[in-house]
């Protein structure tokens, strides 16, 4: 899940053709009625192409990379983003969420200043790939985030003891259980 992709969209866009005037190959092409999912009633409302940037791990070398791509392809994505056809393009970039409390990341000056020339949104994905969990979303990453400070935001109960809120009493084991009666000869 570790990569970095930029998505190029539009609602009357025709893929294979921008891409043909383009030096650009995508990994991925869609058309507006396609299936996203498996789930019905989840097609696409756009056409659009996928390609590749950087398929290393670290955000860090993702952004290099992003920044060399956006330099070299400086007049090919001026052209893009100059297209009535195109609403959106966006760079993605996937990573590895790791075990920390909370994590921070930041995108650096000079990727930013090229992605607002040409009307890039930065985008970032966290995978839990890589923590021993299967492969989920961000989304559902957050949402596990917000139960659990929800669970640590409710009131606790108070420390007073009465006959109401006691904990339930413990039941003494029994020494001897029916199938061990002739384990214990010492009478």
């Amino acid at each position: 899940m570790a990569c970095c992709v930029l998505r190029v969209s539009g609602a009357s866009l025709d893929p294979e053709l921008v891409l043909q005037q383009t030096s650009l190959s995508a990994v991925s092409i869609w058309h507006e009625g396609d299936q996203r999912s498996s789930r019905p009633h989840d097609s696409r409302v756009d056409a659009g192409f996928v390609i590749d940037i950087s398929d290393k791990k670290t955000l860090y070398e993702q952004i290099q990379d992003a920044i060399v791509f956006l330099t070299n392809h400086r007049h090919t994505l001026l052209d893009l983003s100059a297209r009535s056809e195109v609403t959106r393009m966006g760079l993605d970039f996937g990573i590895v969420l790791r075990d920390v409390a909370a994590q921070y990341n930041r995108f650096p000056v000079p990727l930013i200043q090229l992605a607002a020339e040409f009307k890039i949104e930065l985008e970032l994905s966290q995978y839990a790939c890589e923590l021993g969990l299967s492969c989920v979303s961000r989304t559902a990453i957050q949402t596990y985030s917000r139960l659990c400070v929800q669970f640590l935001n409710e009131p606790k109960p108070t420390a007073k003891r009465n006959s109401i809120n006691r904990p339930p009493a413990r039941h003494p084991v029994p020494r001897k259980a029916k199938c061990c009666t002739g384990l214990n000869k010492s009478a």
